[in-house]
């Protein structure tokens, strides 16, 4: 059976479903808004993790209705002493980077697909010094509408494939 870790947001409450739709060994990595920042020590302990459970695929997980998100999106921060201020920053600027080949009312996709593929691409980097391509990263946004699970497409919202004719 393949073990899988999910990054996922408390607030999406999304572990029932993942249960009823990826039949697996799953287990779960909490941060709010998939927020989290992967220094020393939580990389140490991510790879422990994975190296313990055999690990196969990681897949960083957010709902379309996520709280954080749409707030950040939203331009609705905290105080500045809130750890989620580097969240809150970093969506804010993709949003201004995304908006600039999007619609303003069309930018909830293309800046959560861009987030979580940082997120990915950064995980990846970490995991394949310690166990070289042996463990898949990927990310998915659950549509709370549609109850699917869809894969990002980053590349087609991204600055780096959009040309112009």
């Amino acid at each position: 059976m393949l073990k899988h870790l999910y990054f996922i947001c408390p607030t999406d409450h999304l572990e029932s479903v993942i249960e009823s739709t990826f039949r697996e060994e799953n287990y779960y990595f909490t941060s709010l808004g998939n927020s989290i920042t992967f220094d020393q020590t939580k990389m140490e302990e991510i790879n422990d993790f994975i190296e313990s459970k055999n690990i196969k695929e990681v897949t960083f997980v957010l709902s379309d209705t996520n709280t954080f998100f749409k707030e950040a999106l939203n331009n609705q921060f905290f105080n500045e002493g809130n750890h989620m201020n580097n969240f809150y920053h970093e969506i804010s600027n993709q949003k201004k980077l995304t908006s600039v080949i999007w619609q303003k009312s069309d930018l909830q996709l293309p800046v959560l697909s861009l987030f979580l593929d940082r997120k990915m691409k950064e995980l990846q980097a970490y995991i394949n010094y310690w166990f070289e391509d042996k463990v898949k990263v990927n990310a998915k946004i659950y549509s709370r509408k549609k109850n699917v699970f869809n894969e990002i497409h980053s590349e087609l919202y991204s600055l780096r494939y959009y040309s112009q004719n």
